[in-house]
């Protein structure tokens, strides 16, 4: 059977990988010198000669030969007066073609073994068998398809890479017929890598799946590790931890934190902080963003502390020097005057007690400590 010549490259290149203009491809019987005739076109009516010549840009025009044959790249500057040429850097080539040629749909019922299997139409298996490679490389790539044209085009299998973990892969690669020039990756464990994938339908996950977003190894069920922007909810049947913090609706402000915890509030005075007795002293406090919410429960006596009283051991610092964060206030076994009322007041990393009258009239005034009390107060307060 007559059959085309299948280039290499869709252009041949010199030795500098430059484009060979009017370069030309002499054919010859295989593995000899002995001239070998090609032809223009498949009913092998026009012939070639034994050469055919690349156009301006170093394009070869369609060229048939029958069996298996020897093909060598030459270039010349100027053919008139260097009519053999210079032969190119990795030429000639051997067994080009093939050995058997068939004009017509062929079956073999066994095993067909080819170092080229070169068809003008499909190619097809039995359903049990397929197409087998005999054997394969380690640590190397082992072509499963590509384009004779384009080898960089097509699929590989990487056996026991130890770039990438010393797994097993197959990759699919668009131009870069390496492992780590592979577009798509799918590992021996299940994994696949990709550097970009578009979605347009569902993407779901079974049998405890995870998924990392530059995250080589996923500590959880989704592991990004980068910004996460979503027009619509973003839902989660567990918690969220986002280490930068949340950025709702068009704020430019980072919803980064959420904590809770205890502390421990102590009483004192503002001339003489002094020292007491504790029947309780407790306080919670839970923290979301800026905003700080806090609950203090006090009892005390024997205290030797002097001038207003206030209570300190807030979690964190309060925003605002001149801002009072008003709470209201329980209290019992405190005198604070025919009346009047307690009114709590956080500030400068205090929370301070006031005299209030309920009326208006008279103006409210910082409450001295007593030696004995007992004091509940609950507020929120803004921190930096």
């Amino acid at each position: 059977m007559t059959q085309s010549f299948i280039n290499p490259l869709s252009k041949f290149t010199s030795d500098t990988l430059t484009t060979l203009p009017y370069s030309r491809l002499y054919f010859f019987e295989n593995e000899s010198s002995t001239p070998k005739e090609v032809f223009k076109n498949k009913e092998k009516t026009v012939s070639w000669g034994y050469y055919a010549t690349a156009d301006s840009a170093g394009n070869f025009p369609p060229i048939w030969f029958d069996g298996v044959v020897r093909a060598e790249l030459r270039y010349s500057s100027n053919w008139a007066t260097n009519p053999t040429g210079t032969v190119q850097t990795g030429w000639p080539i051997d067994h080009i073609g093939s050995d058997v040629s068939f004009d017509t749909d062929v079956t073999i019922n066994g095993d067909l073994t080819a170092d080229n299997l070169i068809s003008l139409g499909a190619v097809e298996a039995d359903t049990a068998s397929g197409f087998i490679t005999t054997d394969y490389t380690l640590n190397a790539r082992n072509p499963i398809w590509s384009f004779g044209n384009a080898n960089g085009y097509g699929i590989s299998y990487f056996a026991g890479t130890p770039s990438l973990g010393n797994g097993d892969y197959i990759g699919l690669h668009f131009g870069t017929a390496t492992q780590l020039g592979s577009e798509f990756l799918f590992k021996d464990d299940g994994r696949f890598s990709a550097a970009n994938v578009s979605i347009d339908g569902d993407l779901i996950f079974t049998d405890g799946g995870v998924v990392g977003i530059n995250k080589p190894a996923p500590a959880a069920t989704l592991d990004v590790g980068g910004t996460i922007l979503a027009d619509n909810n973003i839902q989660a049947g567990g918690s969220v931890s986002c280490s930068s913090g949340f950025f709702p609706g068009n704020n430019n402000a980072a919803l980064n934190h959420y904590y809770t915890g205890t502390f421990v509030p102590s009483v004192s005075g503002t001339a003489v902080a002094g020292s007491a007795t504790y029947a309780i002293q407790e306080a919670r406090y839970t923290r979301i963003g800026n905003v700080v919410f806090f609950a203090i429960s006090v009892q005390w006596s024997g205290h030797t502390g002097s001038g207003d009283i206030r209570i300190s051991g807030l979690p964190y610092s309060v925003a605002g020097t001149n801002l009072r964060y008003a709470a209201p206030v329980a209290y019992s076994s405190y005198v604070v005057g025919a009346g009047l009322e307690l009114v709590a007041s956080v500030n400068q990393n205090y929370v301070y007690f006031y005299a209030c009258d309920p009326t208006g009239v008279a103006a409210y005034d910082l409450v001295d400590i007593d030696a004995a009390g007992r004091i509940d107060v609950a507020g929120m307060y803004f921190t930096s």
